[in-house]
């Protein structure tokens, strides 16, 4: 069953429910009689199979600004052209607003066109003003414009609602067709004519189930550029990594600390962290994490560059240029040009704000990266957001460019982030079949009825064994192919996520543990990296092994000019706090695989001629990884 057809179905059942609730209202007349009373005013529009596409403008007095969405159906299935062509969820969504106008009738004319040369009063007295229109004098008066089209564009039906009638109880509504002067009252209302993007997409992004929730793996980093004498520059700094395990069917606590390592901001020592007899895990935190995860929303999307996509889609696929460089840059997230042991030149990916692995019993890891907060830009970058369209694409609708333009300064104030989501198959996270241990073959000689029991039961065993060898063997190919298509579902989009939503599933170490005392909770968690410092504690080898090798020899560039902080939790670096730039960090440990998982990050091979400049050079950020870990930067 096709997106059409389900939509139909959705209109179907609407429309015989809203005639349900028509048929109890009053019956009141309002105004003179008129041939077009008791008739269809839309009468082409008939049949919802032959919806095809969705126009609502709306007028928004307050900013003046015209919001024109649209939902059209593309080879059966819905996308969002005023949001970059964004797949929509839209049967339900399309069948209630369609069931509100088919099948529609004439309750009375309000007002017949008598050919007056202008009727602007008349069309403001009933709310019912064109918001297409380029002569909109105030923001009084203003309808909201509905168009269906079918094949071709052809237009089915259009109306502007206006005002709704007085003591109808909002369930009336004068209405008129565009081009036309006579306004008549109808049945219908604009209360389910959303352009808000949420309403009109797939609810939960990541579609998981919390409950099958195996393991959080959190890295709590954030990257500032700097501007020095020696370019811009990457000042990473690390604050705090643990993992947590989650069971479900545990009948007691179900969140359990696995390892949890923190750096001291005075002394630069990263040290493991158990908890203390008078602490405990912050179970409200974590469960608000959890749902969030559950039901990750996002109020809006940026495409992301056909290079970048591809690159995510097919492990084989090149990022060329720096232009690529430069779109990662100003939505959060940078480029670490290595070169492997034999001297091929790769790019390990790393965000600005840290990252998030949340492990799935069935395999699937989804890697959250948080980057910059929208609409605004830091030290070195340029400003690049959604107003940044092809003529292409606002010729076809895309008016997200109008969109991040006009709502730039309330995106600055609401702190929405961008997200990237990459997804991989894990088949170590999966439980292994429990086989049954098989009975040693019997000797030829002896009781031929107890033989003859023993080779039974072995190959009773042997064929058990099987079975559950071969199940689990599809479980691994439908979670390679569950996982594929994951990351087709996210390849294309940069998201953006409220900051409400962005402190949810982005705790920090302060938020994991209640009881801290005061100086572990109030402490700063802004961390220059030392080339003098030592770490300690169990996982000390591995991270020394990452940040030691070098940066004795690092260069310590004089800043001059102060970044704009990204970090959430941590406080800001002084203004004449001198920063030392990050130096190319060795190749880091190989992490944990089997023997198809892919790798936690992205490795994406640069063309045999390609070589960094010294502007990719200088704009990387060396990467901090943990064992079995994504880089921390």
């Amino acid at each position: 069953m096709n997106e059409i057809t389900k939509t139909s179905i959705f209109i179907a059942v609407a429309i015989m429910l809203f005639l349900f609730a028509w048929l109890i209202q009053p019956q009141d007349r309002y105004g003179m009689s008129d041939a077009k009373i008791g008739t269809e005013l839309l009468e082409n529009f008939i049949n919802p199979m032959q919806i095809k596409g969705l126009e609502i403008v709306k007028y928004v007095p307050d900013t003046a600004d015209v919001i024109d969405f649209r939902v059209t159906a593309v080879d059966e299935k819905w996308s969002l052209p005023s949001h970059q062509n964004y797949p929509a969820d839209a049967e339900k969504q399309m069948g209630i607003v369609a069931s509100g106008f088919i099948n529609q009738k004439v309750l009375d004319v309000a007002y017949e066109d008598s050919g007056s040369s202008d009727v602007r009063e008349t069309h403001t007295m009933y709310g019912v003003v064109d918001p297409s229109s380029k002569n909109i004098v105030s923001g009084s008066g203003v309808g909201t414009k509905v168009t269906f089209t079918g094949d071709n564009n052809k237009i089915l039906a259009s109306l502007i609602l206006g005002k709704n009638v007085e003591g109808s109880n909002g369930q009336k509504s004068y209405v008129r067709v565009p081009e036309q002067n006579t306004v008549y009252v109808m049945a219908v209302n604009s209360d389910n004519l959303s352009t808000k993007f949420d309403d009109w997409i797939e609810k939960n992004l990541l579609k998981l189930n919390s409950f099958n929730l195996k393991t959080i793996r959190m890295n709590d980093y954030s990257t500032d550029m700097i501007e020095t004498e020696r370019g811009v520059v990457p000042d990473p700094r690390f604050h705090s990594m643990f993992e947590l395990n989650y069971d479900a069917m545990s009948v007691g606590d179900k969140w359990t600390l696995k390892t949890l390592t923190r750096r001291d901001p005075k002394t630069g020592s990263a040290t493991q962290v158990t908890l203390a007899p008078n602490e405990k895990l912050n179970d409200k935190k974590l469960e608000e994490m959890r749902m969030a995860f559950d039901d990750l929303k996002i109020i809006d999307v940026l495409k992301k560059p056909e290079t970048i996509a591809a690159a995510q889609r097919e492990s084989n696929s090149l990022i060329t240029g720096l232009s690529d460089v430069d779109v990662l840059r100003s939505v959060g997230y940078l480029l670490q040009p290595r070169r492997d042991k034999n001297n091929e030149l790769h790019y390990s990916l790393f965000a600005r704000q840290g990252e998030v692995f949340v492990e799935m019993n069935d395999g699937i890891v989804y890697r959250l990266m948080f980057g910059n907060l929208t609409g605004t830009t830091i030290a070195g970058d340029t400003k690049t957001d959604n107003s940044q369209k092809s003529d292409e694409q606002k010729a076809n609708g895309d008016t997200s460019a109008n969109t991040a333009s006009e709502n730039a300064v309330a995106d600055l104030f609401s702190a929405n982030r961008y997200l990237m989501v990459l997804v991989e198959f894990d088949e170590s996270l999966l439980e292994k079949p429990k086989l049954k241990k098989l009975v040693d073959a019997p000797a030829e000689e002896g009781d031929e009825k107890e033989i003859e029991k023993l080779k039974a039961q072995r190959a009773a065993d042997e064929l058990e064994n099987q079975r559950l060898e071969d199940e689990h063997q599809q479980t691994i190919e439908a979670g390679k192919r569950r996982a594929k298509e994951l990351g087709l579902r996210f390849a294309d989009w940069f998201f953006v996520i409220s900051d409400d939503v962005f402190k949810k599933i982005h705790i920090t170490d302060a938020d994991l543990i209640t009881a801290l005392d005061a100086e572990q909770k109030n402490a700063d968690g802004n961390m220059n990296f030392d080339p003098g410092l030592q770490l300690s504690g169990d996982n000390a080898e591995d991270m020394n092994k990452l940040l030691l090798p070098q940066l004795a020899q690092a260069p310590k560039p004089e800043p001059t000019l102060q970044s704009e902080s990204l970090q959430s939790g941590h406080s800001e670096s002084s203004a004449n706090q001198e920063t030392e730039q990050s130096p190319e960090i060795p190749d880091v440990p190989e992490q944990r695989n089997t023997p198809d998982a892919q790798p936690r990050i992205p490795v994406i091979p640069s063309p045999p001629e390609s070589q960094p400049s010294d502007n990719a050079q200088q704009e990387s950020g060396g990467a901090l990884q943990s064992k079995n870990s994504a880089p921390l930067n």
